[in-house]
């Protein structure tokens, strides 16, 4: 039997191959090529350099801001924490003392032994109870189930505000994670880390204000400075943080404005006699802007004077010299 034909019909009715790309996977192929890059980008930082980036876009500025607040935190609760710890400690030597009387007189006489046997027990529980209750002030009880109101008191809510959004993304668990180093080796922390009421004071470089902060599972202090590695500006995108922007300063370098100036071609240009008007001069600056600009990777309005400003301090150096010009050589 010969093989039957196809029509041109069927043919006409046959599903067509589709010629557009699947969007989807595109998507998909581009954001596995962002993360990539993301990753070779990432580099190790403290987690307060990281804080600060948040905070601000001038990383010396959100430090700045970052020190004081947790300053202020810990001066809050310093004193409360002391004072638990200071109880701890008397205990623990009530509990040391009375252990050895009651063993020395338990030699001698099980009927007086007995109690301070009962009075040291109830020492060692009142130094456990210390430490419990601190926790339990952090975390809202002796486990830590959900993550707390961070406590900062009168400090400056827009700073709390901003690191929010980091310890969001810690109290997540996504990468990447947190973690301190110990014994050459970097240990990752849980989520639960930051669950704590003080979580702030993790972002001080002190090590006292770090031992406020109590491990989640059991009552001792998490004195350990924590770092992530991370790409920075990836990841205050992907959190959505909003630093406050960099801040113009008021001191101008008029050094290095001057310097600029006395460099630059256009000025030769106008000392061989050509005329000094408004429109030579606003080129001048321009040209100056431009290029320190890219050099300082800033805004040259962070470097450099008002331009009404800078109208008159080139005029004054061009009006020196041709004065100097005059002068008898």
């Amino acid at each position: 039997m010969a093989p039957r034909s196809v029509t041109q019909k069927e043919v006409a009715q046959a599903p067509k191959a589709s010629k557009t790309p699947n969007i989807r996977t595109e998507e998909k192929s581009q954001k596995e090529a962002r993360l990539v890059l993301e990753q070779a980008q990432e580099k190790e930082f403290p987690l307060r350099q990281i804080a600060a980036n948040f905070i601000s876009e001038d990383e010396d500025d959100g430090l700045k801001r970052l020190d004081a607040f947790t300053g202020r935190i810990y001066n809050q609760y310093s004193n409360k924490y002391s004072l638990l710890m200071a109880r701890a400690a008397w205990l623990c030597g009530l509990f040391v003392v009375l252990i050895i009387f009651a063993i020395i007189i338990d030699r001698l006489s099980a009927k007086y032994g007995d109690p301070l046997y009962v009075v040291a027990v109830l020492s060692f529980f009142g130094v456990l109870f210390s430490f419990w209750s601190w926790q339990a002030f952090q975390y809202g009880s002796l486990s830590a189930k959900k993550s707390q109101e961070a406590f900062y008191g009168e400090s400056d809510k827009d700073v709390a505000l901003k690191l929010d959004g980091l310890f969001k993304h810690l109290q997540s668990g996504k990468t990447p994670k947190a973690y301190f180093k110990k014994n050459g080796s970097d240990r990752y922390l849980d989520q639960k880390h930051f669950y704590g009421g003080l979580r702030f004071l993790l972002l001080s470089p002190e090590r006292t204000y770090r031992e406020l902060v109590f491990q989640p599972v059991r009552p001792w202090p998490f004195s350990h400075e924590t770092f992530m590695r991370v790409n920075i500006k990836a990841l205050i995108q992907r959190t959505n943080a909003s630093p406050d922007k960099r801040q113009k300063s008021d001191q101008h370098d008029y050094k290095r404005l001057l310097l600029l100036i006395i460099e630059h071609p256009a000025l030769k240009q106008i000392i061989r006699g050509e005329p000094r008007d408004a429109g030579r001069l606003k080129k001048l600056i321009t040209s100056l802007s431009d290029a320190d600009a890219d050099e300082q990777d800033m805004d040259f309005d962070d470097l450099t004077p008002e331009k009404s400003q800078m109208y008159k301090f080139v005029g004054e150096i061009l009006t020196a010299i041709e004065k100097n010009k005059s002068l008898p050589g």
